[in-house]
């Protein structure tokens, strides 16, 4: 086998398994009428719905990275962050704004901020 064959029988190896570790590493977002979670490859992490206390909004842009996420605070000190680059998170914006109707403004302002500009608010907090 040439040399020029054998390099690309290694990129596509290469490239082989970056999509594998990539699929095996994306979380996943699954909401249901009582609860939420976030699902990646080894962990699992659930937060009824009844037991959130405060939901905070967030753009945290990294190296060409722009990310946005929601951090469901419960009692305890117990939380679960829920970005948007998670597979499910549509149905997870569309679940949260049905129960919190009052955050999507807060919600779709921090959302629409620059992508290199940082912040957190609290969009909602139990009384």
């Amino acid at each position: 086998m040439g040399a020029i064959a054998y390099l690309i029988v290694i990129a596509l190896l290469v490239l082989s398994v970056r999509r594998l570790f990539r699929s095996r590493t994306k979380p996943i977002v699954v909401v249901t009428g009582s609860e939420v979670s976030v699902r990646g490859w080894r962990t699992s992490s659930t937060l009824s719905w009844s037991r959130i206390c405060r939901i905070d909004v967030a753009r945290a842009p990294e190296i060409g990275v722009d990310d946005f996420c929601a951090i469901l605070s419960a009692d305890g000190g117990e939380a679960l962050s829920v970005s948007d680059t998670y597979d499910g998170f549509k149905a997870f914006q569309e679940a949260m704004f049905a129960r919190w109707p009052q955050i999507e403004a807060e919600w779709r302002r921090v959302r629409a901020l620059p992508a290199d500009l940082s912040q957190r608010s609290i969009a909602w907090r139990r009384n």
